[in-house]
């Protein structure tokens, strides 16, 4: 009795322990402190946002299976301007022609009986523009909603990870149907249209809610990243006027990407503290998160095999099956889910703190590495996972391994905007001097502050002029 005493108090005590000193620090533990104040403006810009967003994809046929690619890759370092193609993507075939496409293509008879449905006709730029014409009201609703400080989509947390989250959608789909917008506007030579589409396209990224889920960022980083390949795009037009390049430049000024990563990092781990407390209650509610984080459940998605993440969760889903699963379930609610608790809460203050120094120093130093996948103190740099430590710390397991490459993901992007702005900074001096700088430092303090740093390696960014290249930023 005194052994299953101790078995049961003693973790549960460093576990308290724990989180007395993380709150005595100011680490915030509780979804509320991470939600922060609701402001009615913000919740009113959200509703009008996603209706004007719904709308845009109601109505935007052209887009939905051939809209303009920007910056699409032909070959190492070589990418294709998508706004001076003269005609767009084929529309994606159905089986039937995709199957009459292979036999013609292989030169082979099509099987008797078989009806070839011609493909449909191929859009052009003008079928995009008059669908956009169409959409226009919708497109200057969404210009004018972002314009609001911030979005705040009224998410129920208490929910935890159950919740429902109907504007990610929305929201993605507004920055694509946008990105073809600016194409379109770069093709036909409207380029204080082009800057205004991208520059709602940044707005968007930055209206997602400042207190959102580590899923909120994820789709802030993707949208970041159209927005990048669109800013690309734009700046292969040679006419610009300082002015508008001055516009896009404060555009990607203006938005940030780890901070922002940070506090989704934050709320994620004060979900999952609620998490475990459900667990605990309902052992089954353990039983099915682990089958559905391992690839069981019909929704959830496959981690790619032989990643660090995917033998992690099948070594998890593995062991739970040898060991009943819910025998095993109700046994870890009752004697492991404290430690394993305490061992989540310790690698996710380890990431997120190590993250913080790094955005405090604007770049990462060269003596941190990239990223911690879930905290160097749980996961070993081997791929292959400690058994014991799977038994013991079977929700950890579960949750963790995402969380390190969602952080690198942050830094990824973040070094794009610092592309960005060197690449706009070098062509406002292209625009003014007639040339290219031979050096980033020659651009210093006319049109950067200073020399932007790498976030890979936390050196200053490198300007190399290729030969032939000179009007390609």
């Amino acid at each position: 009795a005194g052994y299953l005493l101790h078995a049961v108090v003693a973790p549960r005590r460093a576990l308290e322990a724990t989180k007395s000193k993380l709150r005595a620090a100011g680490v915030r533990l509780a979804v509320e402190d991470c939600v922060g104040p609701r402001v009615p403006e913000h919740q009113a810009a959200a509703r009008r946002f996603v209706a004007a967003a719904q709308s845009l994809s109601s109505r935007a046929q052209v887009l939905a299976n051939s809209a303009p690619r920007a910056m699409e890759m032909v070959a190492p370092g070589k990418a294709r301007v998508g706004w001076r193609r003269a005609e767009l993507p084929e529309p994606p075939a159905g089986p039937a022609q995709y199957e009459a496409m292979l036999l013609q293509r292989y030169g082979l008879r099509v099987p008797a009986g078989t009806t070839n449905t011609p493909p449909p006709p191929r859009p052009t730029w003008e079928d995009l523009a008059v669908e956009l014409q169409a959409c226009a009201s919708a497109l200057q609703e969404i210009g004018e909603v972002t314009k609001v400080a911030g979005f705040d989509w009224s998410l129920d947390y208490s929910q935890g990870f159950e919740m429902l989250l109907p504007h990610l959608g929305p929201a993605k789909s507004a920055v694509q149907r946008l990105q073809a917008a600016t194409l379109l506007a770069l093709h036909q030579g409207r380029r204080d249209d082009a800057i205004e589409f991208l520059e709602t396209q940044l707005r968007i990224v930055r209206g997602f809610p400042r207190n959102g889920m580590l899923i909120d960022e994820l789709v802030r980083i993707a949208i970041g990243a159209i927005a990048w390949n669109t800013t690309w795009e734009a700046l292969q037009d040679g006419d610009w006027t300082d002015a508008q390049l001055r516009r896009l430049q404060q555009a990607w000024q203006d938005t940030e990407f780890v901070d922002c990563m940070i506090r989704g990092l934050e709320m994620e781990r004060a979900l999952a503290l609620g998490e475990y407390a459900r667990c605990r209650e309902d052992p089954g509610r353990l039983s099915n998160m682990l089958s559905a984080f391992g690839g069981l459940g019909a929704t959830a998605p496959t981690p790619p095999a032989g990643s660090n993440l995917s033998d992690i969760l099948r070594r998890v889903v593995e062991f739970f099956r040898r060991s009943g699963g819910g025998m095993h379930a109700q046994f870890w609610a009752w004697f492991r889910s404290w430690e394993d608790e305490r061992c989540y809460l310790e690698a996710t203050h380890t990431m997120i703190e190590s993250a913080r120094a790094r955005s405090a120093l604007g770049h990462p130093p060269r003596t941190l590495p990239l990223a911690l996948s879930a905290g160097e103190t749980f996961l070993p740099k081997d791929p292959w996972m400690d058994s014991a430590k799977i038994r013991r710390h079977l929700l950890a397991a579960t949750i963790l391994p995402s969380l390190g490459s969602a952080m690198s993901k942050a830094y990824r992007v973040q070094m794009q905007r610092e592309m960005a702005l060197t690449a706009i900074a070098l062509k406002r001096h292209q625009l003014r001097n007639e040339t290219l700088p031979e050096e980033l430092a020659e651009v210093v303090p006319a049109y950067l502050s200073e020399v932007p740093l790498d976030w890979m390696d936390g050196m200053p960014l490198a300007l190399l002029l290729a030969a032939g290249w000179a009007g390609m930023l």
